[in-house]
Protein backbone atom coordinates (compact mmCIF):
# COMPACT_ATOMS: atom_id res chain seq x y z
CA UNK A 1 0.00 0.00 0.00
CA UNK A 2 1.39 3.48 -0.83
CA UNK A 3 1.39 6.26 -2.93
CA UNK A 4 2.73 7.43 -6.09
CA UNK A 5 3.53 10.79 -6.87
CA UNK A 6 4.98 11.29 -10.27
CA UNK A 7 7.99 13.57 -10.23
CA UNK A 8 6.99 17.49 -10.99
CA UNK A 9 3.34 17.00 -10.97
CA UNK A 10 0.31 17.88 -8.43
CA UNK A 11 -1.11 14.82 -8.76
CA UNK A 12 -1.76 11.62 -6.85
CA UNK A 13 -2.27 7.75 -7.65
CA UNK A 14 -3.30 5.83 -4.33
CA UNK A 15 -1.75 2.62 -4.73
CA UNK A 16 -3.12 -0.64 -3.03
CA UNK A 17 -0.90 -3.89 -3.80
CA UNK A 18 0.03 -7.45 -2.55
CA UNK A 19 -1.55 -8.51 0.40
CA UNK A 20 -1.81 -4.90 2.19
CA UNK A 21 -4.73 -4.53 -1.01
CA UNK A 22 -7.23 -6.89 1.28
CA UNK A 23 -6.52 -5.53 4.55
CA UNK A 24 -6.53 -1.97 3.53
CA UNK A 25 -9.08 0.47 5.28
CA UNK A 26 -11.76 0.89 2.64
CA UNK A 27 -11.30 4.42 0.41
CA UNK A 28 -13.66 7.52 1.35
CA UNK A 29 -13.73 8.73 -2.11
CA UNK A 30 -11.88 8.05 -6.12
CA UNK A 31 -12.87 8.55 -9.37
CA UNK A 32 -11.02 6.07 -11.04
CA UNK A 33 -10.07 2.41 -9.84
CA UNK A 34 -7.57 0.30 -12.07
CA UNK A 35 -7.23 -3.11 -12.02
CA UNK A 36 -3.66 -4.55 -12.52
CA UNK A 37 -0.25 -3.20 -11.96
CA UNK A 38 1.59 -4.29 -15.01
CA UNK A 39 2.38 -1.65 -17.65
CA UNK A 40 -1.01 -1.00 -19.12
CA UNK A 41 -2.72 -0.39 -15.70
CA UNK A 42 -0.01 1.85 -14.57
CA UNK A 43 -0.12 4.20 -18.25
CA UNK A 44 -3.73 4.13 -17.88
CA UNK A 45 -3.84 5.21 -13.96
CA UNK A 46 -1.21 7.98 -15.08
CA UNK A 47 -3.23 9.28 -18.10
CA UNK A 48 -6.69 9.49 -15.75
CA UNK A 49 -4.49 11.30 -12.69
CA UNK A 50 -3.25 13.82 -16.00
CA UNK A 51 -6.86 14.68 -16.57
CA UNK A 52 -7.71 15.38 -12.84
CA UNK A 53 -9.38 12.33 -11.88
CA UNK A 54 -8.52 10.51 -8.20
CA UNK A 55 -7.11 7.24 -9.14
CA UNK A 56 -6.78 3.94 -7.02
CA UNK A 57 -4.51 1.48 -8.43
CA UNK A 58 -5.08 -2.02 -6.95
CA UNK A 59 -2.95 -5.57 -7.83
CA UNK A 60 -3.31 -8.91 -6.63
CA UNK A 61 0.48 -8.69 -6.11
CA UNK A 62 3.34 -6.41 -5.51
CA UNK A 63 4.43 -4.11 -8.51
CA UNK A 64 7.75 -5.54 -8.68
CA UNK A 65 6.60 -8.77 -8.93
CA UNK A 66 4.50 -8.18 -11.74
CA UNK A 67 5.50 -9.47 -15.93
CA UNK A 68 5.97 -6.13 -17.07
CA UNK A 69 8.69 -5.43 -14.32
CA UNK A 70 10.49 -8.65 -14.98
CA UNK A 71 10.57 -8.08 -18.60
CA UNK A 72 12.78 -4.70 -17.59
CA UNK A 73 10.88 -2.45 -20.09
CA UNK A 74 10.26 -2.65 -23.54
CA UNK A 75 7.60 -1.21 -26.33
CA UNK A 76 6.38 -3.71 -29.17
CA UNK A 77 5.23 -1.64 -32.65
CA UNK A 78 5.33 -2.29 -36.43
CA UNK A 79 8.03 0.45 -36.75
CA UNK A 80 10.42 -0.68 -39.60
CA UNK A 81 10.10 -0.50 -43.23
CA UNK A 82 9.79 -4.25 -43.76
CA UNK A 83 6.90 -4.88 -40.45
CA UNK A 84 3.27 -3.80 -40.52
CA UNK A 85 0.49 -3.68 -37.85
CA UNK A 86 -1.40 -6.23 -39.65
CA UNK A 87 2.16 -8.93 -39.17
CA UNK A 88 2.69 -7.78 -35.65
CA UNK A 89 -0.93 -8.68 -34.65
CA UNK A 90 -0.52 -12.04 -36.52
CA UNK A 91 2.43 -12.83 -34.51
CA UNK A 92 0.90 -12.08 -31.34
CA UNK A 93 -2.18 -14.30 -32.01
CA UNK A 94 0.59 -16.96 -32.61
CA UNK A 95 2.58 -16.12 -29.65
CA UNK A 96 -1.01 -15.85 -27.22
CA UNK A 97 -1.95 -19.91 -28.44
CA UNK A 98 -5.83 -19.03 -28.47
CA UNK A 99 -5.89 -16.99 -25.62
CA UNK A 100 -5.81 -13.43 -26.75
CA UNK A 101 -9.10 -11.32 -27.97
CA UNK A 102 -8.24 -10.49 -31.63
CA UNK A 103 -10.52 -7.09 -31.09
CA UNK A 104 -7.74 -6.09 -28.66
CA UNK A 105 -4.97 -7.08 -30.43
CA UNK A 106 -6.21 -4.81 -33.31
CA UNK A 107 -6.67 -2.11 -31.47
CA UNK A 108 -2.68 -2.84 -29.46
CA UNK A 109 -1.18 -3.10 -32.90
CA UNK A 110 -2.58 -0.63 -35.09
CA UNK A 111 -2.76 1.67 -32.73
CA UNK A 112 0.81 1.13 -31.46
CA UNK A 113 3.08 2.72 -34.16
CA UNK A 114 1.93 6.24 -33.36
CA UNK A 115 2.30 6.25 -29.74
CA UNK A 116 5.64 5.55 -30.44
CA UNK A 117 6.96 8.94 -30.56
CA UNK A 118 4.57 10.35 -27.80
CA UNK A 119 6.15 7.68 -25.81
CA UNK A 120 10.02 9.17 -26.95
CA UNK A 121 8.62 12.87 -26.47
CA UNK A 122 7.61 12.49 -22.79
CA UNK A 123 11.06 10.89 -21.79
CA UNK A 124 12.75 13.12 -23.78
CA UNK A 125 11.08 16.28 -22.49
CA UNK A 126 12.00 14.83 -18.68
CA UNK A 127 8.32 15.11 -17.82
CA UNK A 128 9.27 11.97 -16.54
CA UNK A 129 10.91 11.24 -12.38
CA UNK A 130 15.22 10.65 -12.66
CA UNK A 131 14.85 7.31 -12.32
CA UNK A 132 11.61 6.54 -15.10
CA UNK A 133 13.39 8.40 -17.72
CA UNK A 134 16.94 6.69 -17.19
CA UNK A 135 15.08 3.49 -17.17
CA UNK A 136 13.37 4.47 -20.46
CA UNK A 137 15.91 6.01 -22.39
CA UNK A 138 18.11 2.96 -21.41
CA UNK A 139 15.42 0.51 -22.58
CA UNK A 140 15.00 2.73 -25.92
CA UNK A 141 18.61 2.26 -26.99
CA UNK A 142 18.20 -1.50 -26.13
CA UNK A 143 15.83 -1.69 -28.34
CA UNK A 144 17.46 0.00 -31.63
CA UNK A 145 20.30 -1.26 -31.00
CA UNK A 146 18.79 -5.01 -30.75
CA UNK A 147 17.63 -4.63 -33.39
CA UNK A 148 20.87 -3.01 -35.55
CA UNK A 149 20.02 0.60 -35.73
CA UNK A 150 23.08 3.06 -36.00
CA UNK A 151 24.33 5.64 -33.68
CA UNK A 152 22.41 4.90 -30.40
CA UNK A 153 25.87 5.53 -28.61
CA UNK A 154 24.93 9.58 -28.05
CA UNK A 155 21.59 8.44 -25.74
CA UNK A 156 23.37 6.27 -23.96
CA UNK A 157 26.45 8.04 -23.50
CA UNK A 158 23.67 10.81 -22.07
CA UNK A 159 22.05 8.44 -19.73
CA UNK A 160 25.75 7.38 -18.48
CA UNK A 161 26.60 11.29 -17.71
CA UNK A 162 23.21 11.26 -15.66
CA UNK A 163 23.61 8.22 -13.57
CA UNK A 164 27.56 8.97 -12.69
CA UNK A 165 26.18 12.26 -11.54
CA UNK A 166 23.91 10.86 -8.99
CA UNK A 167 26.37 7.91 -8.32
CA UNK A 168 24.33 5.52 -6.84
CA UNK A 169 24.47 1.37 -7.56
CA UNK A 170 20.62 1.40 -8.56
CA UNK A 171 21.57 3.78 -11.08
CA UNK A 172 25.44 2.71 -12.19
CA UNK A 173 24.44 -1.42 -12.30
CA UNK A 174 21.67 -1.32 -14.71
CA UNK A 175 23.55 1.62 -16.97
CA UNK A 176 26.70 -0.54 -16.96
CA UNK A 177 24.79 -3.87 -18.25
CA UNK A 178 22.98 -2.08 -21.11
CA UNK A 179 25.90 -0.83 -21.86
CA UNK A 180 27.67 -4.18 -21.71
CA UNK A 181 24.83 -5.40 -24.24
CA UNK A 182 25.47 -3.00 -26.43
CA UNK A 183 29.12 -3.62 -26.68
CA UNK A 184 28.76 -7.37 -26.95
CA UNK A 185 26.15 -6.24 -29.96
CA UNK A 186 28.85 -4.48 -31.48
CA UNK A 187 31.21 -7.05 -31.47
CA UNK A 188 33.46 -5.65 -28.78
CA UNK A 189 33.85 -7.69 -26.25
CA UNK A 190 36.53 -6.14 -24.05
CA UNK A 191 35.00 -2.91 -23.36
CA UNK A 192 31.81 -5.06 -22.85
CA UNK A 193 33.99 -6.74 -20.02
CA UNK A 194 35.31 -3.33 -18.59
CA UNK A 195 31.76 -1.78 -18.65
CA UNK A 196 30.71 -5.16 -15.82
CA UNK A 197 34.01 -4.99 -14.16
CA UNK A 198 33.55 -1.32 -13.30
CA UNK A 199 30.56 -1.97 -10.93
CA UNK A 200 31.56 -5.49 -9.77
CA UNK A 201 32.55 -3.43 -6.80
CA UNK A 202 28.88 -3.32 -5.76
CA UNK A 203 27.76 -6.91 -6.06
CA UNK A 204 26.68 -6.48 -2.22
CA UNK A 205 24.75 -3.38 -2.46
CA UNK A 206 21.82 -4.56 -4.96
CA UNK A 207 18.08 -5.27 -4.98
CA UNK A 208 17.18 -8.58 -6.68
CA UNK A 209 16.12 -6.72 -9.51
CA UNK A 210 19.23 -5.19 -10.27
CA UNK A 211 21.62 -8.43 -9.17
CA UNK A 212 19.52 -10.98 -11.91
CA UNK A 213 20.59 -8.59 -15.22
CA UNK A 214 24.58 -8.46 -13.53
CA UNK A 215 25.07 -11.76 -12.52
CA UNK A 216 24.08 -13.08 -15.91
CA UNK A 217 26.40 -11.23 -17.78
CA UNK A 218 29.05 -11.15 -15.72
CA UNK A 219 29.21 -14.96 -15.95
CA UNK A 220 28.43 -14.59 -19.94
CA UNK A 221 31.44 -12.46 -20.62
CA UNK A 222 33.93 -12.52 -17.62
CA UNK A 223 33.11 -16.25 -16.48
CA UNK A 224 32.60 -15.70 -13.10
CA UNK A 225 29.79 -16.12 -10.53
CA UNK A 226 29.54 -12.86 -8.32
CA UNK A 227 28.79 -13.47 -4.39
CA UNK A 228 25.25 -11.75 -4.18
CA UNK A 229 23.34 -11.06 -1.38
CA UNK A 230 20.25 -10.54 -2.70
CA UNK A 231 18.52 -13.61 -4.48
CA UNK A 232 18.08 -14.44 -7.50
CA UNK A 233 14.79 -14.60 -9.30
CA UNK A 234 14.17 -17.73 -11.46
CA UNK A 235 15.14 -17.66 -14.89
CA UNK A 236 18.51 -15.28 -13.64
CA UNK A 237 19.33 -18.29 -11.07
CA UNK A 238 18.42 -20.71 -13.65
CA UNK A 239 21.15 -19.43 -15.92
CA UNK A 240 23.70 -18.89 -13.45
CA UNK A 241 23.45 -22.55 -12.25
CA UNK A 242 24.07 -23.58 -15.89
CA UNK A 243 20.46 -24.53 -16.02
CA UNK A 244 19.70 -23.17 -19.70
CA UNK A 245 16.63 -24.78 -20.74
CA UNK A 246 14.96 -23.94 -17.15
CA UNK A 247 15.87 -20.51 -17.52
CA UNK A 248 14.32 -20.46 -20.87
CA UNK A 249 11.62 -22.22 -19.62
CA UNK A 250 11.43 -19.53 -17.14
CA UNK A 251 11.38 -16.34 -19.68
CA UNK A 252 8.83 -18.15 -21.68
CA UNK A 253 6.04 -18.26 -19.08
CA UNK A 254 6.64 -14.66 -18.64
CA UNK A 255 6.51 -13.45 -21.75
CA UNK A 256 10.17 -12.39 -22.21
CA UNK A 257 11.01 -13.81 -25.60
CA UNK A 258 14.28 -12.16 -25.90
CA UNK A 259 15.66 -12.95 -22.32
CA UNK A 260 14.78 -16.45 -23.73
CA UNK A 261 16.62 -16.41 -27.15
CA UNK A 262 19.76 -14.81 -25.33
CA UNK A 263 20.11 -17.55 -22.85
CA UNK A 264 20.11 -19.75 -25.59
CA UNK A 265 22.45 -17.31 -27.42
CA UNK A 266 24.99 -18.25 -24.82
CA UNK A 267 24.53 -21.79 -24.79
CA UNK A 268 27.76 -23.99 -26.77
CA UNK A 269 25.21 -26.56 -27.85
CA UNK A 270 24.86 -26.05 -31.80
CA UNK A 271 20.88 -26.47 -31.14
CA UNK A 272 20.31 -23.88 -28.96
CA UNK A 273 22.48 -21.54 -31.08
CA UNK A 274 20.38 -22.17 -34.02
CA UNK A 275 17.45 -21.76 -32.06
CA UNK A 276 18.48 -18.39 -30.74
CA UNK A 277 19.17 -17.32 -33.74
CA UNK A 278 15.19 -18.91 -35.36
CA UNK A 279 13.78 -16.68 -32.21
CA UNK A 280 15.94 -13.72 -32.45
CA UNK A 281 14.75 -13.72 -36.41
CA UNK A 282 11.10 -13.65 -35.48
CA UNK A 283 11.72 -10.76 -32.96
CA UNK A 284 13.79 -8.87 -36.06
CA UNK A 285 16.45 -8.61 -33.66
CA UNK A 286 19.06 -8.24 -36.63
CA UNK A 287 22.28 -7.40 -34.07
CA UNK A 288 21.50 -10.05 -31.41
CA UNK A 289 21.62 -12.88 -34.70
CA UNK A 290 24.80 -11.13 -35.81
CA UNK A 291 26.60 -11.82 -33.00
CA UNK A 292 24.75 -15.18 -32.23
CA UNK A 293 26.60 -15.80 -35.32
CA UNK A 294 30.04 -14.24 -34.38
CA UNK A 295 30.13 -17.13 -31.82
CA UNK A 296 28.59 -19.99 -34.08
CA UNK A 297 31.78 -19.05 -36.06
CA UNK A 298 34.17 -18.48 -32.55
CA UNK A 299 33.02 -22.24 -32.00
CA UNK A 300 33.79 -23.75 -35.67
CA UNK A 301 30.48 -24.37 -36.46
CA UNK A 302 30.35 -24.09 -40.37
CA UNK A 303 26.88 -24.41 -41.73
CA UNK A 304 25.53 -20.44 -39.86
CA UNK A 305 21.79 -19.58 -40.38
CA UNK A 306 21.69 -15.95 -41.90
CA UNK A 307 18.27 -15.05 -40.58
CA UNK A 308 15.21 -14.53 -42.57
CA UNK A 309 16.30 -10.40 -42.65
CA UNK A 310 19.28 -10.47 -43.96
CA UNK A 311 18.71 -13.31 -46.01
CA UNK A 312 15.95 -10.85 -47.69
CA UNK A 313 18.67 -7.77 -48.08
CA UNK A 314 20.84 -10.91 -49.70
CA UNK A 315 17.92 -11.76 -52.15
CA UNK A 316 17.47 -7.76 -52.65
CA UNK A 317 20.86 -7.58 -53.79
CA UNK A 318 20.39 -10.84 -55.77
CA UNK A 319 22.36 -13.30 -54.69
CA UNK A 320 22.07 -17.02 -53.39
CA UNK A 321 22.15 -18.11 -49.93
CA UNK A 322 25.92 -19.09 -51.29
CA UNK A 323 26.80 -16.47 -52.61
CA UNK A 324 25.71 -14.51 -49.19
CA UNK A 325 28.41 -16.97 -46.93
CA UNK A 326 30.90 -16.44 -49.55
CA UNK A 327 30.77 -12.54 -49.03
CA UNK A 328 30.78 -12.62 -45.39
CA UNK A 329 33.88 -14.79 -45.63
CA UNK A 330 35.48 -12.04 -47.98
CA UNK A 331 34.78 -9.74 -45.30
CA UNK A 332 36.86 -11.70 -42.58
CA UNK A 333 39.66 -10.93 -45.76
CA UNK A 334 39.63 -14.50 -46.10
CA UNK A 335 41.74 -16.32 -49.75
CA UNK A 336 39.53 -18.12 -51.98
CA UNK A 337 41.55 -21.34 -50.78
CA UNK A 338 40.91 -20.36 -47.04
CA UNK A 339 36.77 -19.66 -48.29
CA UNK A 340 37.17 -23.59 -50.05
CA UNK A 341 38.15 -24.80 -46.60
CA UNK A 342 35.89 -23.43 -44.37
CA UNK A 343 32.78 -23.76 -46.94
CA UNK A 344 34.07 -27.65 -48.10
CA UNK A 345 34.35 -26.39 -51.69
CA UNK A 346 36.76 -26.54 -54.82
CA UNK A 347 38.65 -23.37 -55.32
CA UNK A 348 37.10 -23.11 -58.70
CA UNK A 349 33.81 -23.20 -57.68
CA UNK A 350 34.68 -20.22 -54.75
CA UNK A 351 36.29 -18.41 -58.10
CA UNK A 352 32.99 -18.75 -59.85
CA UNK A 353 31.13 -17.42 -56.45
CA UNK A 354 33.51 -14.18 -56.12
CA UNK A 355 32.85 -13.21 -59.50
CA UNK A 356 29.36 -13.51 -59.39
CA UNK A 357 29.18 -11.76 -55.95
CA UNK A 358 31.43 -8.80 -57.80
CA UNK A 359 29.17 -8.70 -60.80
CA UNK A 360 25.69 -8.56 -58.65
CA UNK A 361 27.07 -5.36 -56.44
CA UNK A 362 28.46 -3.59 -59.61
CA UNK A 363 32.14 -3.47 -57.98
CA UNK A 364 35.40 -4.37 -59.13
CA UNK A 365 37.43 -5.65 -56.14
CA UNK A 366 36.79 -7.59 -53.16
CA UNK A 367 37.27 -5.32 -51.03
CA UNK A 368 34.60 -2.48 -53.05
CA UNK A 369 32.44 -5.52 -52.24
CA UNK A 370 33.03 -6.11 -48.77
CA UNK A 371 33.16 -2.25 -48.39
CA UNK A 372 29.50 -2.33 -50.11
CA UNK A 373 28.27 -4.95 -48.90
CA UNK A 374 29.10 -3.08 -44.71
CA UNK A 375 27.38 0.37 -46.28
CA UNK A 376 24.16 -2.27 -47.34
CA UNK A 377 24.11 -4.08 -44.21
CA UNK A 378 24.80 -7.17 -46.05
CA UNK A 379 27.68 -8.01 -43.76
CA UNK A 380 28.18 -6.42 -40.18
CA UNK A 381 30.06 -4.01 -39.88
CA UNK A 382 33.94 -4.41 -39.09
Amino acid sequence: MGEIQPHGRGYRIHALSGPAASDAEPLTETDVVVVGGGAAGLYVALRAAEDGAAVTLVSRKPLSESASFWAQGGLAAALADDDSPARHAQDTLNAGRGLCRSEAVAVLTSEAPALIPLIIDQVLGSQLSVWNRIQALETWVLLRARRGDANVWPALDGVRDDVRGIGEPQYLVPNAVARAEVHWLDGDEASARAELQAVLQYEHRLSPGDAGPLAVWVRRLLGTELSLLAPLRPPFHAEVDGRLHDAVAAWDALGCPYEAALVLAWSDDEADLRDAVARLDRLGAVAAITAVRRRMRALGIRSIPVGSRTATRANAAGLTRREQEVLELLAESLSNEEIADRLVLSVRTVEHHVSSVLAKLAVASRQEAVEAARATGLVESA
